[in-house]
């Protein structure tokens, strides 16, 4: 696209001075995509649209940045202590959010920064940010879940995605927080192989100042939506990029009762699933967590189905101390087991837990699966006991990317560990 030379008017001159156009720190964003499809209810909606663009700006911008609007289709966005990757990302991400808010989806190519420069004589010229920066700028202006025309690449799904609060989304005064995605292995004792990888958030930070790492039982609700749905998003991503290289792995993606069992949370991530190409279904497996003690069977079957169409399979964590597992039966789960962190101090892991979970398991004919083992003495009760798909730093760490299939057997596993003894 040509670069585009713009008169600049007399009383936005001081925002657009040479010092700052050279410094790089001047963007304009376009309203073209809304006042097309405004067509000829521009007139009447464009003031709606212009206080909307204020209050995002008010909201992003710091207290020395400044903001005017140019002409009845652009502002222009000045951000003198900002780097240019930063003032692009903050202006592509109040430009997102305003077409998203506007006209409820947001393509790239709906789109309009510019970078201003300076073109002499109080002119301006505008180079419009293009595809491939925006592809490389929507981790940076943590943009969720943008349009790049049907292409799955990784870019759009990267890790570390930040979630910052808006009018529409999670509230204004939610926090802003980044999350750091890995990868975890499963091992199956059954094939003797990692077979699986789990992706979960590594970290989630609060960015409010302190900046702080935030646990899980500190969120929202509206934020352990985006939390899980960004893992969601993170996994399919990276397994998108890896089937294109032919290295194919099962996806473990964690869901919350929590979250699909609460109408928003259940309708947004739904509404994400649905977006799911059909190619990638066949490789993922949805794990039910923080099942209740006591949960309806109606109810539990009610979430299953929920995901069926989705995945491979499902699986679902058992509450710890659970004695009947008839909720459990016949409702199409896979495997059933434990997660290490639903354990608390009032009832640690036993072994006879571990047994307890056997026996159901081969009474309803599904598979065991135990998550997040940690110490060498609960690996080894989790394996004698027979419960055959195992996860944790005791098989072994996770990592930022999903690998390969892999060979694994249990002297190996047991060798690692008299290694780390020595």
């Amino acid at each position: 696209m040509p670069n585009v030379l713009q008169k600049t008017p007399i009383e936005i001159q001081a925002l657009a001075s040479p010092a700052f156009l050279e410094r790089g720190c001047v963007n304009v964003i376009g309203l073209e995509t809304i006042k097309e499809q405004s067509g000829a209810r521009w007139p009447r909606v464009c003031d709606n649209v212009y206080e909307r663009l204020e209050t995002l700006l008010r909201q992003r911008l710091g207290p020395t940045d400044v903001f005017a609007r140019l002409n009845d289709s652009s502002y222009i966005v000045t951000m003198p202590s900002a780097d240019p990757d930063d003032i692009n990302a903050v202006c592509l991400r109040i430009a997102y959010d305003l077409c998203n808010n506007l006209l409820g989806k947001c393509d790239i190519s709906q789109l309009r920064v510019s970078k201003a420069s300076n073109g002499g004589e109080h002119q301006l010229i505008l180079k419009p940010l293009t595809s491939e920066n925006v592809a490389t700028l929507v981790e940076k202006a943590g943009i969720l879940g943008i349009s790049f025309g049907g292409n799955a690449s990784a870019s759009t799904y990267d890790s570390n995605t930040i979630i910052s609060a808006d009018e529409t989304d999670m509230g204004i005064g939610a926090k802003a927080l980044t999350i750091a995605h890995q990868y975890v292995p499963v091992w199956s004792s059954v094939n003797n192989a990692i077979t699986t990888y789990i992706c979960e958030p590594r970290q989630v930070m609060s960015l409010d100042f302190p900046r702080r790492n935030v646990m899980v039982p500190q969120l929202t609700l509206k934020e352990r939506i985006r939390v899980e749905i960004s893992s969601l998003r993170e996994g399919i991503g990276k397994l998108a990029h890896h089937i294109e290289t032919g290295n194919r792995f099962i996806l473990g993606v964690q869901v919350s009762f929590d979250v699909l069992g609460a109408p928003a949370g259940r309708m947004e991530y739904l509404n994400e699933c649905r977006n799911l190409s059909h190619e990638y279904r066949q490789y993922l497996d949805f794990i039910l967590t923080d099942i209740p003690p006591g949960i309806a069977q109606t109810r539990l079957h009610d979430l299953t189905n929920t995901l069926r169409p989705f995945a491979r399979s499902i699986s679902a964590t058992v509450a710890p101390g659970t004695r009947n597992f008839s909720p459990y039966q016949g409702i199409g789960l896979r495997v059933i087991g434990y997660h290490k962190r639903e354990f608390t101090f009032e009832h640690h892991f036993l072994a006879e837990d571990a047994m307890v979970l056997v026996q159901a398991a081969r009474n309803l004919k599904v598979g065991t699966f135990m998550l997040g083992i940690n110490k060498l003495t609960t690996l080894n009760t989790a394996h004698d006991a027979g419960i055959q798909t195992l996860s944790g730093m005791a098989i072994a760490p996770a990592g930022p990317e999903p690998k390969s299939m892999t060979r694994l057997s249990w002297e190996e596993i047991q060798s690692s560990h008299e290694l780390l003894k020595a």
